[in-house]
């Protein structure tokens, strides 16, 4: 099986780094994003960054962190739910991490469009299934 494959308004997906929760979910890390998606995660980490800020505000001043001013790392995943009954339910799940300071961490989710690209997203489903299992 191929490591890496490109989907177009996603990027290029790594094979290699797959978790498989409770058999229902998978996390898939999205090596590289396409230019559009890149720009869009950008706004949504700093859009959270700033929530985080507000609502852990005191928690933040006891332990004297803050974000810093030299960015983030992000860490963009395919979150895909295969449910019991009905339709393949998916998002992009991005982990970002201050680089200064490791403990300062937050999650974004955004609902991504790959409805055009059903067929490449259930073959990559049915190859992580047969992966793991076979």
């Amino acid at each position: 099986m191929k490591k890496h494959a490109t989907i177009a308004n996603l990027g290029t997906v790594d094979f290699s780094k797959i978790e498989l929760m409770d058999s229902y979910e998978i996390y898939i890390d999205i090596a590289e994003l396409s230019a559009d998606l890149k720009e869009e995660v950008e706004k949504a980490v700093e859009k959270e960054k700033k929530i985080h800020e507000e609502t852990d505000k005191a928690y933040m001043e006891v332990w004297g962190q803050s974000w810093s001013k030299t960015g983030v790392k992000t860490i963009p995943q395919l979150h895909i739910i295969l449910p019991m009954e009905g339709k393949i339910q998916y998002e992009l799940s991005v982990y970002f991490f201050d680089l200064e300071d490791d403990d300062l961490a937050d999650r974004v989710i955004l609902q991504i469009d790959l409805s055009d690209h059903m067929a490449e997203l259930r073959k990559m489903i049915f190859h992580v299934m047969v992966d793991r299992f076979f």
